[in-house]
């Protein structure tokens, strides 16, 4: 009698000469219900039209009861799927006064993403663009309002899919009565990739990233060519990036990754002394952050500025 298998006795018993009878061994419609078999591209595509399709907490009061509990049971089935961390970030300590500020909230300040649809600016805003700054990662919100509070002439738009986050950086909106702020709640690659229009961002801010300080997990720093490159494409010739950290190892990779691009426009803006700006420019807020990596950590701050030239400007 073939004995009931574990996991790791169960890959072994599928390459033996029992595979048929092997009771763990799953059908093809079952297999391809695996991402791991589901080749990667597949898996970008796969995982766009699933969370397209699946309306976060907020959406739900614009259908009857039965359609959003069917919805809520769909998104719990799906989230099951994901990785602890990814769920925790999902669904994770929202207060009632954080959920209704996003349902009153994000249908006058936040940008809906569709598959496909490039983002209508002017129409997000109501108004004429007359220079759009962007902010990759924007935490609680504390910089990207600061500095929408002191430059009401611009245009700002904040990428980040934190829903806490979301949450204080609507409510910091409110309390300042901005209306030059747009949020969008999503990965910066993806609308950049898909929905940011050409020659359409004056500046880009990324402020204190996620270090990934592991070499296993360093391809996944916000920092890299594929996020440059598309910048390049969505940025307007004379445009700003400009990149602060409290890590300095992420700050060594920053200068490498832009040398690396320099032959796509990229001009490095720094002392060339230090390789970073002297001083923080004045127009960037200071962030809790920033103030608990210098006080309690002991970590010193290392602002980037990289200009994006075209042939003709440089």
């Amino acid at each position: 009698m073939l004995r009931a298998c574990t996991w790791s006795s169960a890959r072994f018993c599928l390459r033996g000469n029992n595979a048929v009878d092997c009771p763990l061994k799953r059908s093809s419609e079952q297999r391809s219900r695996n991402r791991f078999d589901i080749p990667v591209a597949g898996r970008a595509a796969a995982h766009r039209s699933a969370v397209t399709a699946l309306p976060s907490e907020e959406t739900f009061g614009a259908v009857d009861s039965g359609e959003a509990e069917e919805l809520g049971r769909r998104r719990r089935r799906h989230l099951k799927k994901k990785p602890g961390w990814y769920r925790k970030r999902q669904t994770g300590n929202l207060s009632k006064a954080q959920k209704q500020i996003l349902r009153e909230l994000w249908p006058n300040f936040g940008i809906e993403l569709k598959y496909g649809v490039p983002v209508d600016l002017e129409g997000a805003f109501g108004q004429e663009i007359n220079g759009l700054v962007l902010e990759v990662g924007f935490g609680m919100g504390e910089a990207l309002t600061e500095m929408a509070a002191a430059r009401p002439a611009l245009s700002f738009v904040g990428v980040e899919w934190h829903r806490a986050g979301l949450a204080s950086a609507l409510k910091q909106i409110r309390d300042l009565e901005l209306r030059n702020v747009r949020l969008v709640r999503g990965d910066a690659l993806r609308l950049l990739a898909d929905h940011m229009p050409n020659d359409s961002i004056d500046e880009t801010c990324i402020f204190f990233p996620d270090p990934w300080p592991y070499d296993r997990d360093k391809e996944r720093r916000v920092v890299r060519p594929q996020m440059l490159r598309l910048l390049r494409d969505r940025m307007k010739p004379g445009g700003l990036l400009h990149v602060a950290t409290d890590v300095e190892d992420y700050a060594r990779w920053t200068k490498e990754v832009m040398d690396d691009m320099a032959a796509d426009g990229w001009v490095d803006c720094n002392s060339s002394e230090t390789g970073y700006l002297i001083t923080r420019p004045t127009w960037r807020p200071v962030t809790k952050y920033e103030i608990r990596g210098i006080e309690e950590l002991g970590h010193d701050i290392f602002d980037m500025q990289f200009k994006l030239c075209d042939a003709d400007m440089c």
